[in-house]
């Protein structure tokens, strides 16, 4: 019996590895020519609020593309490092990972830009290979390619191929959750320093790791293990990222208080989530803000009520790392960018996956509708409209 579990926890074969390398060629192989033909076919916006003095590759259309919004802000980290003026939009407000990891990595490759992208790409490889190998003791085999397939279908996951953190966080988080299901407490604290490294909300990780450690201790009557203590190293992250900022600019919160140049203030998550659907003008107008708006709004209720849904299905872990994922963004006081952070919350993919196995058309509509909306949204991010 334990040699059967630990094949189904590893599922290492070259086959298998070769399967999910394949599937992340045409997924990114797909998106290439939807990017290529796509805004051949369509113009960017003009004027837009970022456009002026950004150009990550003024004379190359293609690359440019997938430099946009906040890629300023990871581009200027990588070549000058952190500013910081109150009141003001500011650097602060983004971790350090993704952008000194594309300054050092492009010290190899020769820029820093396209450094960035390779790292991005790879990184979202790998998580893929730790979200299936964590997906296969889970679920299964089937299922865990199924939600494979889902994650990289679903609207924000563009960005796992841009110039941001996103796949890198992914990586960190899979792998952490994996370790974690692994007993391996170290992998799992060390992957989770470099979550809260890479982006603030990696402090979850801890809190639904610590959760459902407790929750398997409680379950099988037994002591908290020693090892556990590792996870400790998980909160390291953001400490350390703290200490550079008060090193630096004399205030380790500094980072927080950078949000307000974005109109974001604290506030109770639900609260944020009904303004934004009661601002919805429901009349709909022709209006792409209006129309995002309500996207945003809908994803982070859906992601939230599939959360709850899981707490009978699935371990703690796995649906506070949704839970937590949707409601503490929101406490910034709006849903923007919900679809982005959305497209990390892994383990909704597992969800979706478990309850459309036995539902074909259900599956199928999903896919459809999934992807025309990362079509979408991979558009309007290539010409200069906000998709998270």
């Amino acid at each position: 019996m334990q040699e059967e579990e630990e094949r189904r926890a590893h599922p290492g074969s070259l086959r298998l590895f070769a399967w999910i390398v394949l599937l992340f060629v045409a997924w990114r192989g797909s998106l290439f020519v939807l990017d290529f033909v796509g805004a051949s076919l369509t113009f960017e916006r003009s004027p837009n609020p970022y456009q002026s003095g950004f150009r990550a590759f003024p004379d190359h259309w293609y690359l440019d593309a997938w430099f946009r919004w906040d890629a300023k802000w990871y581009k200027r980290i990588a070549e000058e490092g952190y500013r910081w003026q109150e009141g003001e939009q500011s650097s602060v407000a983004f971790f350090p990972l993704f952008p000194y990891l594309a300054r050092y990595l492009g010290k190899i490759v020769g820029n820093h830009l396209i450094a960035g992208l390779i790292l991005s790409n790879t990184c979202t490889l790998f998580a893929l290979y730790y979200m299936f190998r964590l997906g296969v003791s889970r679920l299964g085999e089937a299922k865990a390619k199924s939600a494979l397939i889902f994650l990289l279908i679903f609207p924000g996951s563009f960005f796992f191929s841009s110039y941001y953190p996103e796949g890198l966080f992914l990586l960190a988080t899979c792998a952490s959750t994996c370790s974690f299901f692994e007993r391996r407490f170290f992998l799992a604290g060390t992957w989770g320093l470099l979550a809260t490294l890479t982006r603030p909300t990696g402090i979850l990780l801890f809190l639904a790791l610590v959760a459902g450690h407790v929750y398997d201790s409680w379950k099988q009557r037994q002591k908290i293990r020693g090892e556990a203590l590792w996870l400790a190293l998980i909160p390291a992250g953001l400490l350390l990222y703290m200490l550079f900022l008060y090193q630096q600019f004399g205030d380790p919160l500094v980072f927080a208080r950078a949000q307000a140049g974005w109109g974001r203030s604290a506030q109770f998550p639900l609260a944020s989530l009904f303004e934004a659907l009661a601002r919805v003008n429901y009349r709909f107008p022709r209006s792409s803000t209006n129309m995002h708006a309500l996207v945003e709004a809908l994803c982070a209720l859906s992601f939230l009520i599939v959360s709850i849904l899981m707490i009978r299905r699935f371990h703690p872990t796995l649906w506070l790392i949704v839970m937590l994922g949707v409601l503490v963004p929101l406490t910034s006081g709006g849903v923007m960018s919900m679809v982005r952070h959305a497209s990390v919350l892994f383990p909704v993919f597992y969800y979706v996956a478990d309850v459309t196995e036995d539902r074909p058309l259900v599956a199928r509509f999903a896919v459809f509708v999934s992807t025309f909306l990362l079509c979408v949204y991979n558009l309007r991010f290539v010409n200069w409209y906000w998709a998270g």
